[in-house]
């Protein structure tokens, strides 16, 4: 059985720096360049299924209080083999997403550090974060609260930054990439 170290606000940390890392700091440019004014509508719909994700695996952790109670869901009430795509689609996803951060982050740091490929500079990073995480879960624990606490500070000043500075001239078109379709 897997040692429960991590805390709860440890627990949050992780999550947030998570769904805040991947959708929010390295998604986010790319998808305002797709959709234009019209992203927070897009972040909004996104929201919805991603609200029913989130209130199967909390009652699934409700009705299964174990370790992989996903997995032993699945694998009861559907099949093994159900079961085991199950897991190999979430750690797929898993990997995915720790590449994609990691490509961010690197890309937040190129400027820094001039001259340094961008593949260099995500490998070091998750490096970094794989020597914090075998020196235990606490240090990680730590490095993430800290983190979770720089990037809501950063999107809440520029959040009320952005809305006090807001011109809704430059908001239309809304949907761009809509306009002219039959």
């Amino acid at each position: 059985m897997l040692e429960r170290s991590l805390s709860l606000p440890g627990a949050v940390g992780l999550i947030v720096g998570f769904v805040v890392g991947g959708s929010i700091f390295v998604l986010t440019p790319e998808l305002a360049g797709m959709t234009g004014p019209s992203l927070w509508l897009a972040y909004g719909l996104s929201a919805i299924p991603a609200v029913f994700a989130s209130l199967y695996l909390i009652q699934i952790g409700g009705a299964l209080p174990v370790t992989g109670s996903n997995y032993i869901a699945v694998t009861r009430w559907v099949s093994p083999s159900a079961g085991f795509s199950s897991s190999m689609a979430t750690g797929i996803a898993m990997v995915s997403g720790n590449c994609l951060m990691a490509w961010g982050f690197a890309e937040y740091l190129a400027p820094y550090l001039p001259g340094i490929p961008i593949t260099l500079n995500a490998v070091a990073v998750i490096v970094f974060f794989g020597i914090v995480n075998w020196f235990g879960s606490k240090l990680f624990e730590k490095i993430q609260i800290a983190m979770m606490a720089i990037f809501v500070l950063a999107m809440l000043m520029f959040g009320v930054g952005g809305i006090l500075n807001a011109d809704p001239a430059i908001q239309t078109p809304f949907l761009p990439k809509a306009q002219g379709r039959s």
